[in-house]
């Protein structure tokens, strides 16, 4: 990756919440705590009741009764549908906001071309805004700046009105900014094994089998899912784990596919990109099958190996 870059996307979701019940209801349905000031920024999972990932989001408190919710994944429509079926007597209002932009901006240049423009960097667990921006920067006062995990250091998503997107790219540029792929970003994210929602765990997954754990907080008080969660935490252990692959075997990077371990399916192949070696995925696979085997196959009858490279957690 260069020394500075940018690349813009469309949100799945950017949900405003708001309403005398919003921060207790929030706090009830997402896996991290929300409890936090106004300014805070959390990134949090929205789980079911048996604990499996039904969508994520940064909760971006913007007021002591209003969030914006911000997702890169989850549709908007999938959030809100879910959200509605849980809101009774609660003064909760949920209001879609469209025609919304993404730019991931990187590198070690970030934070002095930002404070040069008049943004201050966000701290984590925080968020900043466009507010005193520079006017020949292009970006809106109502921008919003938040970290992310991407894979590299000082990533920061920053959300604002599409229709601003090539006045902000042009003075991005001007700085030395280069507009990176999306495979340029999916390279640093499965090197840092770092999920996507839902690609990589959704529906059929815990948070800690794609090692997000550390989004669950189990101290903040009763939330959906809790009780599933508290106990896989507890046990230490989970029934699928998130590995690193790699190989020189070729794929559709946007399609999942079936991995086998001595002819036998034991997960999937969830996300991958090609760099210069070859292959490097994210393959979600069985704890019990995996044992201590290296190797992993797209077909029960072997073929072109995947290697599976082991990090923190992988060993049973």
């Amino acid at each position: 990756m260069p020394g500075f870059w940018f690349h813009r996307a469309s949100p799945a979701a950017v949900l405003a919440v708001a309403g005398e019940d919003a921060p207790r209801f929030l706090q009830g349905q997402g896996s991290a705590d929300l409890s936090g000031p106004v300014g805070s920024c959390q990134y949090t999972l929205w789980l079911d009741h048996r604990g499996r990932v039904q969508g994520d989001s940064h909760a971006l408190r913007t007021g002591e009764e209003a969030f914006l919710l911000v997702s890169a994944g989850t549709p908007g429509a999938d959030l809100r549908s879910r959200f509605d079926s849980f809101i009774v007597a609660d003064d909760v209002e949920i209001e879609e906001r469209t025609g919304k932009v993404l730019f991931t901006l990187g590198g070690a240049r970030l934070a002095p071309v930002l404070e040069a423009a008049g943004v201050r960097l966000p701290s984590a667990g925080a968020f900043s805004t466009g507010e005193g921006a520079a006017e020949g920067s292009g970006l809106p006062p109502e921008a919003f700046f938040f970290r992310i995990a991407r894979g590299a250091p000082d990533c920061v998503e920053c959300l604002f009105d599409a229709d601003a997107a090539p006045a902000v790219a042009a003075w991005l540029e001007r700085n030395g900014a280069e507009e990176c792929p999306f495979s340029d970003l999916e390279a640093m994210r499965i090197a840092a094994r770092i999920p996507a929602v839902p690609r990589d765990i959704g529906p059929g997954e815990t948070p800690f089998d794609g090692g997000l754990g550390d989004v669950v907080c189990l101290t903040k008080g009763c939330f959906l899912g809790q009780e599933v969660a508290a106990r896989q935490a507890r046990l230490g252990r989970w029934p699928k784990i998130l590995v690193r692959v790699e190989g020189s075997v070729k794929v559709d990077t946007d399609k999942a596919y079936p991995v086998f371990s001595d002819c036998q399916e034991v997960g999937e192949l969830r996300s991958s990109v090609y760099q210069g070696f070859g292959l490097s995925g994210l393959a979600l696979v069985k704890r019990s099958a995996l044992g201590g085997s290296a190797v992993v196959n797209l077909s029960a009858e072997g073929g072109e190996p995947l290697r599976v490279v082991r990090g923190d957690g992988d060993s049973d």
